[in-house]
């Protein structure tokens, strides 16, 4: 059940149940008995339970549940990012600005308009309430979905029993509503908001970085190929940059220091590199390139 591709029909109809399953409601499973509940296809407790527990081991649904002496309960059931996304619910990771069927579906009749809600009226004090459980299944939907939001990176704040706090719109969020022309730059941001690393990284040191090196290079006489025709490593040019006067060696040392990262991240150690360290390495290489008039 990795994608909308690999899940049957049955498997499929189900979750798109779930989607829009109130979470609040508990879902006792007797094994033989033929569940009633609307918009649920014809299906006994066990059948259920056994997708339920597939859906959940892959990472499409979250839940509470546990065995009462043959009975199954299910408690808080709330399908996730992962689960919208494999059934077309919502789009792919850093593609949530661009159009597509989900526009017609989850994201764009429930999500997205509650995105847009938050950053044209923030809620007060920056503090959104969980709907309670007597309010109308709308209310308790909206707060599914800010849940969801928050999964996504799209929204952030501290998530608490009772409330979101802080809540506002993330970099990533803001993109969404107004995307940028395709920037690396902000394109970075968005992938380390998500908790893309080497994306992040890659973006901003072969995508922004290099091509200002590139255009240094030409413009102070600096070799930035090799014999064979490849391009040159951004080491060296840094290094044949600094040589020709194009900068002074605290730049170069900032550059080296960044590739030094890049290379950390490369090689599999990420978890080792802090998030504010990519930040930095992103702002800084956004100011470089300014300075050096190299954008």
């Amino acid at each position: 059940m990795a994608s909308i591709a690999t899940m049957d029909a049955r498997e499929r109809e189900i979750l798109l149940w779930l989607v829009g399953h109130d979470s609040r409601e508990t879902l006792p499973l007797l094994p033989d008995e033929i569940l009633t509940v609307d918009g649920l296809p014809e299906i006994t407790g066990s059948e259920l339970a056994s997708v339920l527990h597939h859906a959940e081991d892959v990472g499409y649904v979250v839940a509470d549940h546990e065995d009462r002496g043959g009975m199954e309960l299910w408690t808080r059931v709330r399908m996730t990012i992962a689960g919208l996304r494999a059934l077309g619910e919502w789009p792919p990771a850093g593609a949530e600005h661009r159009p597509g069927p989900w526009d017609t579906r989850r994201w764009g009749t429930v999500s997205r308009p509650l995105l847009a809600g938050l950053a044209t009226n923030p809620p007060e004090g920056g503090v959104v309430l969980k709907s309670l459980g007597h309010d109308p299944p709308e209310e308790w939907q909206r707060w599914t979905d800010l849940l969801r939001l928050h999964e996504a990176g799209l929204v952030k704040g501290a998530l608490t029993n009772e409330a979101l706090q802080d809540a506002q719109l993330t970099r990533q969020g803001r993109d969404v509503l107004a995307p940028p022309a395709d920037n690396p730059l902000r394109r970075a941001r968005a992938d380390l908001d998500r908790g893309a690393k080497a994306d992040a990284v890659t973006a901003a040191i072969d995508e922004a970085l290099k091509p200002g090196l590139h255009r240094l290079a030409d413009a102070h006489g600096v070799q930035r190929t090799k014999r064979n025709g490849d391009d040159e490593n951004l080491g060296v040019i840094n290094d044949h940059l600094k040589a020709a006067g194009a900068y002074d060696k605290s730049h170069h040392g900032e550059i080296f220091g960044w590739l030094a990262i890049r290379n950390v991240v490369d090689h599999g150690a990420g978890t080792t590199v802090k998030d504010r360290r990519i930040e930095r390495l992103i702002v800084g290489v956004e100011g470089f390139l300014e300075e050096m008039g190299a954008l």
